[in-house]
């Protein structure tokens, strides 16, 4: 098992630049690496993991860490028996399912959020509106008693 050590920095590139671990602010101290380029090397001995990373080519490498909090509590590969492997591995897929829902869910709740925003806009701005379309009816009213006020007198006079 391979620890982001917090006691180690970061190392640096030899132009003084930090490296892309470093760089991408996505690694922390304490978190786990769990694969490389897609394998699994939770089980694997520390040296191995270093002998791999050593090993890995040029290019595109992909690491996934979790963060302890994430990590089940007995390693797959330590179940005692295959039943017990199997539900840990079916148990970290859900978990994962799980995980990926909630973002969606909070995605989710951000545009309703947002909605609602819009909806408390429209709805104040359509009272506005009708506030002002009451004033004018009632101006228009106004007007209207005057002018029947006017000719009524008006004609009385006649």
């Amino acid at each position: 098992m391979a620890v982001v050590d917090q006691h180690v920095p970061f190392y640096k590139l030899p132009t003084g630049l930090p490296a892309p671990g470093e760089a991408c602010g996505c690694i922390k101290p304490g978190d786990i690496l769990i694969g490389i380029n897609n394998v699994d090397v939770r089980s694997y001995p520390f040296e191995a993991i270093v002998e791999r990373l050593r090993n890995l080519e040029h290019g595109s490498t992909m690491l996934e860490f979790r963060s302890p909090a994430y990590l089940p509590l007995v390693e797959v590969s330590m179940a005692s028996d295959e039943d017990d492997c199997a539900k840990l591995k079916r148990l970290e897929k859900r978990n994962l399912w799980l995980e990926q829902e909630l973002c969606r869910e909070r995605k989710c709740r951000a545009l309703v959020d947002k909605k609602v925003d819009m909806y408390k806009e429209e709805v104040l701005r359509l009272s506005q509106e009708n506030v002002e379309l009451r004033v004018e009816t009632a101006r228009s009213k106004n007007l209207v008693r005057s002018k029947d006020e006017f000719i009524a007198r008006t004609h009385l006079l006649l």
